[in-house]
């Protein structure tokens, strides 16, 4: 057993007219929904499955601020202590890279696509990658035996971002077939985030995509590759969980510790 450790102690939280004031139509009112929006599947999880769950769409949530003060309002504050503002800015920057690529993809091929605009499309990329990160983690059965989360996931991004190198969509797996939990939840079929990537290799192959490659593809890949840097940090802490309650990994090491439950 691991001894407890405090969860973050955020600033108090902004109302979400004051967080979306600043984002343009139709881009307010699908971020405003990805804040306000209560996963369902909470209500079916243990004790630390919730705990896990919880973390995973805090975490998302500071990468929305951080879209929102990388794009938007570089006076938006985000509602966190100075340390986690640090540690989250690159999940936040390849969060606003997947959102520059979903809003140019849509320009130039949206008449081929099934989404009426592109805010919609980038809601549910958001929605699609939350849910994996939180289910994928979830179903993990390794559980007890599973040292090193930090090393594992750095191995799994690396992977992800040959694919990209390589034009391959690293989606299309997830896309095809979803993995079963108890009955009670299955990956999603990614079928948004799918589309992203799968329309953006498209363009990316085309004799004349030399600017959206330099300007959407490319530093894509690039924000990914820095965000797999910053997990090096000692700072950053990757979320497991073990004989059913949510720890994290501090530092370099096998040492955890249990989180306890935001709300």
């Amino acid at each position: 057993m691991g001894r407890k450790k405090k969860s973050p102690s955020p600033e108090p939280p902004l109302r979400i007219e004051q967080v979306t004031e600043s984002i343009p139509i139709p881009w307010n009112n699908v971020i405003a929904a990805l804040f306000t929006y209560e996963p369902k599947l909470l209500s079916k999880l243990s004790k630390g499955q919730k705990t896990f769950a919880q973390y995973i769409w805090w975490q998302r949530e500071i990468a929305l601020h951080w879209l929102i003060k990388l794009e938007w309002n570089s006076r938006h504050q985000i509602p966190t202590t100075p340390k986690i503002k640090r540690l989250s800015k690159p999940k936040g920057e390849v969060l606003r890279r997947f959102f520059l690529l979903c809003e140019r993809c849509h320009t130039l091929r949206g008449a081929n696509l099934s989404y009426s605009q592109a805010a919609d499309w980038f809601g549910l990329f958001f929605f699609e990658q939350t849910l994996q990160q939180i289910i994928g983690g979830i179903t993990d059965k390794r559980g007890p035996k599973a040292n090193r989360p930090k090393q594992r996931l750095i191995r799994k991004q690396k992977k992800f971002i040959r694919k990209l190198k390589d034009l391959e969509n690293p989606f299309l797996l997830n896309n095809e077939k979803g993995e079963a939990y108890k009955g009670l939840m299955a990956l999603p079929r990614l079928r948004a985030s799918c589309d992203l990537i799968e329309t953006a290799i498209g363009i990316v192959e085309q004799p004349d995509a030399n600017i959206f490659r330099k300007k959407y593809w490319i530093p894509l890949i690039s924000a990914l590759e820095k965000e797999v840097e910053s997990w090096k940090s000692k700072d950053f802490g990757v979320l497991s969980i073990e004989n059913y309650e949510a720890k994290l990994q501090v530092g370099q090491g096998r040492h955890k510790v249990i989180v306890s439950p935001l709300w």
